[in-house]
């Protein structure tokens, strides 16, 4: 994989870029250092109504509450404005890993990136990502 213009800039593999959907998520966003992608817990649900047999509680597993993307990333601080302008704002999320593949999440940045470190043009820090629906995932090739 050619190495896109921020990461490679920043001597890193994998990139986060987003759009307005799935297909455009070109817009480069940050390098990403590491990342914790989201898991994703079934909330147990008890449920009673009177069409329930002998009206004991039932279990519904249905509802699935998403984990976030933590990110440590690099950006440049042209992109901070940028990263600041999409908290809340419902966008495309992509990862392009070093091999090529891609994941691609639906949601929003939650709250300002915590910047740990500033050096020159380049500032550090973490970002979280609320993920509203399931990631889109891309084998290489």
């Amino acid at each position: 994989m050619a190495k896109s213009t921020i990461a490679g800039e920043l001597g890193l593999d994998t990139q986060l870029s987003y759009g307005d959907t799935a297909e455009t998520c070109t817009t480069e966003l940050a390098g990403i250092v590491r990342i914790e992608s989201p898991g994703g817990d079934t909330e147990k649900v008890d449920t009673t109504d009177m069409d329930t047999v002998n009206h004991k509680t039932a279990v519904s597993g249905e509802l699935e509450d998403t984990d976030d993307i933590v990110a440590e990333v690099k950006y440049f601080k042209t992109q901070h404005n940028a990263l600041i302008g999409l908290i809340s704002a419902m966008k495309y999320f992509k990862i392009e890993f070093p091999d090529g593949s891609t994941e691609v999440y639906y949601g929003f940045l939650a709250g300002k990136p915590s910047v740990t470190a500033e050096t020159q043009n380049i500032l550090s820090g973490t970002i979280r990502i609320k993920v509203c629906d399931e990631p889109d995932f891309s084998a290489a090739g």
